[in-house]
This record gives structure tokens, C-alpha cells and sequence, in this order.
């Protein structure tokens, strides 16, 4: 009777997915995460870094001109704003494009606020 009990296979139920950032596969520069015991008023994080590569646990990121491959559990994405010439109008105000970031469902919003040139 002992000799017909066959194993049962074996299960991992600790095994937990890493939690990654809703915009870090598509983003262009990441923040990392700063480990260890941190001074009063010390960010936890520190970048943007350009991202060179980038793959399902581990990113290889430009830090400084070296590349570092760095773990997705330490990245968060940065959204960095966008590098335009803007021609000042002929008025007295300049609108100035200082953000562009991908939202939900790919759409684009744009945050801009105005400098007024008669006050200074």
C-alpha cells in the first residue's frame, strides 16, 4: 500500500513579481533609488538617467558616462522636459511648454505657464 503514494510536485507561493511603474517600458530616462541610510532632507531618489537598454528585471542605464545595469525594483520613470526653441511673440507674453509626459491611454498633456514681460 506505502509503495502506490506517488510525490505531490512542489509548489513556490513566496515567489513575488516585482512592482513596476506604469510608464517605466516606454520611458526614456528613469530615476534610481538611492539604497542605505539616507541624511535628513536627502532625496530617495537621484537622476534622470538616460536609459540605454532596457529589459524585463534589469535596465542598463548611463550614469554618469558609465553604463550600469540596474534592477527595475530601483527605477521609477522621469519625465523630462522637452528641449524646444520657442520664438518669443510679437505681445508682451511668452508661453513656455515646460513639460510634456504620456498619460493614461497614450495621450499627450501639455503644461505650460505664461511669463509676463510688463511687470519686470
Amino acid at each position: 500500500m506505502c509503495h502506490s503514494f506517488t510525490p505531490v510536485p512542489v509548489k513556490s507561493h513566496h515567489i513575488v513579481k516585482p512592482l513596476v511603474a506604469q510608464g517605466l517600458k516606454t520611458c526614456a530616462h528613469v530615476s534610481v533609488r538611492l539604497d542605505g541610510v539616507r541624511k535628513g532632507l536627502q532625496q530617495p531618489y537621484d537622476g534622470p538617467y538616460a536609459v540605454v537598454k532596457s529589459g524585463d528585471n534589469l535596465y542598463n542605464v548611463n550614469i554618469k558616462g558609465k553604463l550600469v545595469n540596474i534592477s527595475v525594483d530601483r527605477l521609477k520613470p522621469a519625465f523630462v522636459a522637452a528641449n524646444r526653441d520657442i520664438k518669443i511673440p510679437s505681445g508682451k507674453k511668452l508661453v513656455k511648454v515646460i513639460w510634456n509626459c504620456h498619460i493614461r491611454r497614450n495621450l499627450s498633456k501639455l503644461l505650460a505657464f505664461e511669463l509676463d514681460f510688463s511687470r519686470m
